[in-house]
């Protein structure tokens, strides 16, 4: 009996902390419903197709027409790690060498114009590993509003 007192009298006081944990957006949500936002405000005519949100990741879709742009974002713990993940996906995707840019996120490459008229932009802000794939007139924009959408954290 003092044992079911213990865990009903547990189960009352733990109930509104695991209630208000509950329902909270994580980091990681958080990031994906900013740039959401930022495509459906800054690039009229594109749809959310796809969206997948699990621990760190972010795998994004969206579709305008006959066209499609992929995206995926991963947080990481810090900017050196982060920046090493980066480092690391320069050498896996295997279409050659990337381009660095200017004016994307901390730091950005691209594979440009490959595979039917697409590139790959993949670009650091942070903590955050951002790859964008989308026909190539439209790269370096999405991956632009994307980069702009993601908060620095303090």
């Amino acid at each position: 009996m003092k044992r079911l007192i213990n865990y009903i009298s547990a189960f009352l006081l733990l109930t509104p902390f695991v209630a208000v944990g509950q329902g909270q957006p994580t980091s990681t949500e958080r990031l994906a419903s900013s740039v959401e936002r930022a495509v459906r405000d800054n690039l009229p005519g594109w749809q959310l197709v796809k969206r997948h949100v699990r621990d760190n990741l972010v795998l994004n879709s969206w579709k305008e027409k006959d066209r499609e742009v992929s995206a995926s974002f991963i947080e990481y713990e810090s900017e050196a790690v982060a920046a090493t993940k980066l480092e690391m996906a320069k050498v896996v995707i295997p279409v050659g060498l990337p381009k660095q840019i200017d004016g994307i996120g901390d730091e950005a490459y691209i594979w440009a114009n490959y595979s039917g008229g697409r590139s790959t932009i993949q670009f650091r802000k942070g903590t955050v590993v951002v790859s964008v794939n989308a026909p190539a007139d439209e790269a370096e924009k999405f991956a632009k509003h994307v980069a702009d959408a993601i908060p620095l954290k303090k």
